[in-house]
This record gives structure tokens, C-alpha cells and sequence, in this order.
């Protein structure tokens, strides 16, 4: 039994520094939210509210368009319909960010089919960085029959 404590005292070193560097090599690549949270006292985070009120149908391309003054990198994107008229179980609404023509979404964000239900979009963090000066679009696609109003976005982001 001593010579086993001997073996133990030589080996527990080794077992300890083998797990610490697992953990840092895995802990470094781990996922990572969509949305992070950020503490209030993180400096320039911001919110960009985006309200589309009128009737859309077709699509609008751009819904809504604006310069960016500073260099960001954005770290999430809700968006909400707040009233679907019309019966076409198929029908959808896609919301798209785009800068400067390409999306930075790894997919335009479908609302679904029920008013009010806030979605998530899922961002292409390669794209989510956004230059000085740079031109962000809100481009809303419908398909089907129904009609879709008061669509909300909101746009978060972190200046850089």
C-alpha cells in the first residue's frame, strides 16, 4: 500500500497539470451566445431601435437604411410583427441586416406566423463587424398572401 501513495504523490502532479491545460485549450473554444450580456458599467453598447409601421407586402429592400458614425461590431438582432392579417398557413416574413449589400446573418431571421413572438437572429460572427461610416439596411421579404405591419427591430451593438 506505501508504494502506491508513492506512485500517487509522483502521478497527481501530472494529472493536475494534464486537466488544467484540457480545460484551457477547451474552455478557449467553447460556444458562445448570440446575444451577449454585457454589464452596464461596458462602455459604448448600445441599442438601435427600428420601427417599420406601415403595411408590407412584397418586399421592401430597404425597409430601413442609416450610416453607422463610428466603427461597431453588432452582437444581436430581435425583431417582432406586431399584427399578421390573412389566413395563408405558408406565408412568412423574413428580416435581413445587410452592410453594405451583404447579410451578416448566417440566415435571414423568419418571424413566424404569430403576432407578437420576439425571434433571434443568429449572427455570421466573421460579418459582425461593421467599419467607420459603413451603410446597415433592414431588407423585410414576404412571401405568401398575408400582410404583415408594425415590424420592431431592434439592433444591438458594441462601438469599437
Amino acid at each position: 500500500m506505501k508504494s502506491f501513495f508513492k506512485c500517487d504523490n509522483l502521478l497527481l502532479p501530472f494529472l493536475l497539470a494534464g486537466g488544467l491545460f484540457l480545460f484551457a485549450l477547451l474552455g478557449a473554444t467553447g460556444a458562445k451566445a448570440d446575444t451577449p450580456n454585457y454589464p452596464v458599467a461596458v462602455p459604448g453598447v448600445q441599442v438601435v431601435p427600428l420601427y417599420i409601421g406601415h403595411t408590407i407586402t412584397g418586399t421592401l429592400n430597404p425597409a430601413a437604411k442609416f450610416q453607422l458614425p463610428f466603427p461597431a461590431r453588432i452582437v444581436g438582432l430581435t425583431a417582432v410583427a406586431g399584427a399578421i392579417a390573412g389566413t395563408d398557413s405558408t406565408a412568412s416574413l423574413t428580416v435581413n441586416l445587410e452592410d453594405d449589400g451583404a447579410s451578416i446573418l448566417t440566415a435571414a431571421l423568419d418571424l413566424g406566423d404569430t403576432a407578437g413572438v420576439m425571434k433571434e437572429a443568429t449572427l455570421d460572427g466573421a460579418k459582425s463587424r461593421i467599419a467607420d461610416e459603413s451603410i446597415l439596411e433592414i431588407v423585410l421579404t414576404e412571401s405568401g398572401t398575408r400582410t404583415w405591419s408594425q415590424v420592431m427591430v431592434l439592433i444591438t451593438l458594441a462601438r469599437l
